[in-house]
Order: structure tokens, then C-alpha cells, then sequence
């Protein structure tokens, strides 16, 4: 398991830059692969949401709803974290960990990582496993390492 870029703005010199890394991690006793935290990065703050919901804004709990800055709000919606940046991107994380990332029409070709690539692939429905893992593996996130057993 790791950590996974799953999108970017790709350049990284931009005022409406931001970076969502996704952490799997296989639970016991089941085995199901689940994304446990969701980390967002933009210029300058971080917003952290684990699979129990709990949220960190650069580094500090927070008490939802929460604007810290340049736009950015961090809201409780019907048992999903929202987090969105004036008109440019928006994150939903439910408490069933699915994860939806949502950018304008005037970002989508200004995006990189795993869900730019995997747009390609919006219309084919079924990946086995070891085809998910390996397409993954390419958009491995090189700041989170992990053991190498």
C-alpha cells in the first residue's frame, strides 16, 4: 500500500496550485485495500482528513466549518468533509471513504496525477486488481515512503 498522487495543478509556481495525496492501507481483519487520510496541499496550508473524519488545517484540529485563507473553506456536508477553493477544485471525502475531486473547466487541462491519466479510462467499467495496483504504482507519492518488506 502507500501514498498516491492522485491530482495536482502541474505547475507548481501557480497562485491556485494545490496537491491531493491519497494513504491506502490494507484493514484487518478483512483485507479491504481503503483510503484512511486524504492530505491537500495548496500554497501555503495543508487541510489533513482521516477516515474518521477527523481534519487538520496546517497541522491544528479543526472545528468545521472553517475558512483559513485565500479562499479556501473546509464544511461538513451530510457526513462528507468538503473542501473546496473559490470556483477551482473541490474535494469531497464521505465517511464511507469514497473520494470525489471536482476541478472548472478552466483547470481540467492544467492537471496532473492519477486522475488526469485516468480519465482515459472513465468509460471502461472493471479493473482487476493487479491492473489498478500497477497503474497506481506510477503516481506513487515519493514523499511518503514506505517499508520495503
Amino acid at each position: 500500500m502507500g501514498a498516491y498522487d492522485i491530482i495536482t495543478h502541474c505547475d507548481e509556481s501557480a497562485a491556485d496550485w494545490f496537491r491531493v495525496v491519497a494513504k491506502l492501507q490494507e484493514c484487518n481483519p478483512t483485507g479491504v485495500k481503503s483510503v484512511v487520510a486524504v492530505y491537500i496541499y495548496f500554497n501555503d496550508l495543508s487541510v489533513t482528513v482521516t477516515d474518521k473524519q477527523e481534519t487538520w488545517v496546517s497541522g491544528k484540529k479543526a472545528i468545521l466549518p472553517s475558512m483559513p485563507r485565500n479562499n479556501i473553506f473546509v464544511r461538513v456536508s451530510e457526513k462528507t468533509i468538503v473542501i473546496e477553493q473559490m470556483s477551482h477544485f473541490q474535494l469531497s471525502y464521505s465517511n464511507t471513504q469514497e473520494l470525489t475531486v471536482t476541478v472548472s473547466d478552466s483547470m481540467a487541462d492544467k492537471v496532473c496525477g492519477a486522475c488526469d491519466k485516468f480519465l482515459l479510462f472513465r468509460d471502461t467499467m472493471g479493473f482487476s486488481q493487479e491492473v489498478m495496483q500497477e497503474y497506481m504504482g506510477s503516481f506513487s507519492a515519493q514523499d511518503f515512503p514506505t517499508c520495503d518488506l
